[in-house]
């Protein structure tokens, strides 16, 4: 559920009516409700500039094929290329700019990080859930604000690492490339020389020992020794 700033309003005023101290009530609107209206924004912002982006390219990509193929009496040939060219250069732009950046998945993470405020806030009002063994929201303040800040925390950690993610993916193909090359030297080297990697340094052709002689030499020693073979 999305919190429009006039059903923020609404909370801040039930939270006022809590049985809580004025500093607690304070705390809880700084902590909770203030987190919730920041990620709200982020998202919002995140949302409208990835549905900018979007359209942007798309239009620019519609209108270039509509361009090329007016008729010159409307535009010169010039005029023409220059509109194309420009059209072209927006167009890869601001796909580029949101592929890089990657809005959506920005967007997608703090409307995340809102729902799961949002629902931790609304089990603590209700005392459900977790919140169930405590009998008053001043007995259950304490666990409630250590949730949230952990729940700020691992947000922390998981943006940070979404944007680790984001630096490795691009370089992610420089190793792979080189461990190719890798291989396909170390094949064409095998077809050329077959015998250079095999073990030990033999080549496969050279005769293996068989088991039936093995067992006849033994048998010839133990009759020298004087056994009975059986």
């Amino acid at each position: 559920m999305d919190l429009t700033p006039a059903r923020i309003k609404e909370i801040r005023n039930y939270v006022s009516q809590l049985d809580l101290e004025p500093s607690q009530k304070e705390l809880l609107k700084i902590r909770w409700l203030d987190t919730i209206d920041d990620y709200e924004k982020k998202a919002k912002r995140d949302v409208d500039r990835f549905r900018w982006y979007y359209l942007t390219a798309l239009v620019a990509s519609l209108l270039i094929p509509f361009i090329t193929n007016l008729n010159n009496t409307l535009l010169n040939e010039i005029a023409q290329d220059i509109i194309v060219s420009i059209l072209g250069v927006l167009a890869a732009l601001a796909a580029g700019l949101n592929q890089l950046i990657n809005y959506r998945k920005r967007w997608a993470f703090y409307r995340q990080q809102s729902h799961l405020i949002k629902q931790e806030g609304f089990a603590f009002l209700s005392l459900t859930n977790q919140y169930k063994e405590f009998q008053t929201h001043k007995d259950a303040l304490k666990a409630f604000l250590g949730n949230v800040e952990r729940t700020i925390s691992e947000s922390i950690k998981f943006y940070q690492d979404f944007l680790d993610t984001e630096e490795e993916d691009s370089m992610i193909s420089i190793p792979e490339n080189a461990k190719t090359e890798e291989k396909k030297k170390d094949s064409e080297e095998v077809k050329k020389d077959p015998s250079a990697h095999t073990e030990g340094g033999l080549s496969s052709d050279e005769p293996q020992t068989n088991e039936d002689e093995t067992s006849d030499q033994t048998d010839e020693a133990l009759e020298d020794a004087g056994e009975e073979v059986p």
